[in-house]
């Protein structure tokens, strides 16, 4: 298998130790070094800290110097660090964890394409949020030159990467026009540019997601199986060149025949080698059951999102007779939908990163994990809960895996694994505080989990109204 392993699942014995024990802390209350023995800017101490580290996945202190993690551990052992300009900060049982990586989203270019909010508005609202990190996709000239003067002066607080786009999603070709912008890959940067986003079949522009079946109710015979925007000729040679200038190359692909093309184009360009770029597919919304175990075999990182509950219930109608009817394939590829337990079953070991795919307004990383975990989705502030279908609620994955998704998979995905996405020293302080700890409480109750507080790189970037004892200063 052709695979960069990713932290492994937490061993049965691990599992049922959490399960037990609510801290599952060190018991040795033996001090804990910090580097060249200096005392840190921070401490957050008796709270449920929730690293993604499967050597300690729970801890209830934390200690921060300037922009790092320097110790990990209990809270007697983490304030023994505590100096004299140290600023203590008691949790009082809430929960602290990596912040949400959000590996495909539309927040700076969306807002730049229709002139509001402003960058300011769009980037405080992702911090509120809890996204400490994030890619903004499809990006064409003007809006990177934008994105690039934003952060010039000094205003990027969110660590983002742009994916420069090959093609639009209404098929127009834009060439080569990221030639002179080489990737960049250190994942301390707040703004780097990281590989190309091509599209190979359709979602808006009345174009249908690419089948490789017949749609009982496509409008005519030329969009009978939905719509490649590029063929499978056309990508795999598109995929070389990204290839061979170190660019990730990130595919749009959610029909069935469209996963199934980014799949043979990715295999053909490594030849066997190890995806060391991470090319990545997108979306991944139909995937026929037998190209499943492709991914884990090709490399390719799936990057999936929740349930779509909301498109199944708004792409269903009733005839005239009353019998129920489906755009986008009939009843037969709706199994198919965003399966992600079957995905994970059939890639042991394989990364998968989580992506919104959000603008302005949208539901953020907690209803997106409410979402993973129950099905079920929110659509937006003003629309009621889409309730999933019970055939579609066992591909639902569990809270720790989707919190691995949106947190250890996505930094994979962005080239950031060795520096955010866990709470280990060494790592950047890129953290949030959660109202509740969203392991141990039924997925049912994780809309009423509250993002207090959202630190980057050491800052407080958002503070809660009411959280302030949680905020140092």
């Amino acid at each position: 298998m052709n695979v960069l392993p990713r932290k492994p699942l937490l061993p049965l014995v691990a599992a049922l130790a959490i399960a037990l024990c609510a801290s599952c802390v060190p018991a040795d209350p033996t001090p804990l070094p910090t580097h060249e023995g200096a005392s840190p800017s921070i401490v957050f101490h008796g709270g449920r800290v929730i690293t993604m580290e499967p050597d300690m996945p729970r801890a209830e202190a934390i200690a921060v110097r300037d922009d790092e993690i320097v110790a990990v551990g209990s809270s007697e052992q983490i304030l023994a660090l505590a100096g004299p300009s140290t600023r203590v900060v008691d949790l009082q049982g809430r929960a602290l964890l990596p912040g949400f990586i959000d590996a495909h989203t539309h927040l700076f270019s969306e807002a730049i394409r229709t002139g509001s909010p402003s960058l300011h508005e769009v980037q405080d609202y992702a911090l509120r949020l809890g996204i400490t990190a994030m890619a903004d996709m499809s990006v064409e000239p003007p809006v990177l030159a934008i994105i690039r003067d934003f952060h010039d002066a000094g205003e990027m607080r969110i660590r983002t990467g742009v994916y420069p786009s090959y093609n639009l999603h209404c098929g127009e070709i834009l060439g080569h026009w990221y030639a002179d912008l080489p990737p960049e890959r250190d994942p301390d940067l707040m703004l780097r540019v990281l590989g190309v986003k091509v599209f190979t079949d359709g979602w808006t522009c009345d174009l249908l997601p690419a089948f490789s079946f017949e749609l009982r109710d496509a409008p005519d015979a030329e969009s009978s199986q939905g719509h490649l925007i590029v063929g499978p000729d056309e990508l795999a040679r598109v995929l070389s060149e990204l290839d061979a200038m170190g660019y990730q190359a990130v595919v749009h692909a959610l029909g069935d025949r469209a996963v199934e093309n980014a799949l043979d184009a990715i295999e053909s360009v490594l030849g066997g080698a190890p995806n060391n770029l991470r090319h990545r597919i997108e979306h991944n919304m139909f995937i026929r059951p037998e190209l499943m175990v492709r991914y884990g075999e090709t490399g390719a990182v799936p990057v999936i999102w929740g349930s779509e509950a909301c498109f199944i219930r708004n792409t269903s109608h009733r005839d005239s007779e009353g019998r129920l009817t489906h755009r986008w394939g009939g009843p037969e590829s709706h199994p198919w939908i965003n399966a992600w337990q079957s995905l994970l079953d059939a890639n042991p070991g394989l990364p998968v990163a989580f992506h919104s795919d959000m603008s302005w307004g949208e539901p953020g990383p907690v209803a997106n994990l409410y979402s993973l975990t129950t099905r079920n989705e929110v659509f937006s502030d003003f629309w009621p809960i889409c309730e999933a279908p019970e055939w579609l609620r066992h591909e639902a994955i569990d809270i720790e895996e989707a919190l691995r998704v949106m947190t250890t998979g996505a930094a994979y995905s962005l080239h950031m694994e060795e520096r955010t996405g866990s709470l280990k020293p060494g790592k950047l302080a890129d953290l949030i505080v959660l109202s509740d700890d969203p392991l141990e409480i039924d997925p049912e109750s994780l809309l009423s989990v509250e993002v207090l507080v959202t630190m980057v790189g050491g800052q407080v970037e958002h503070c809660a109204p009411q959280a302030e004892s949680l905020c140092p200063g």
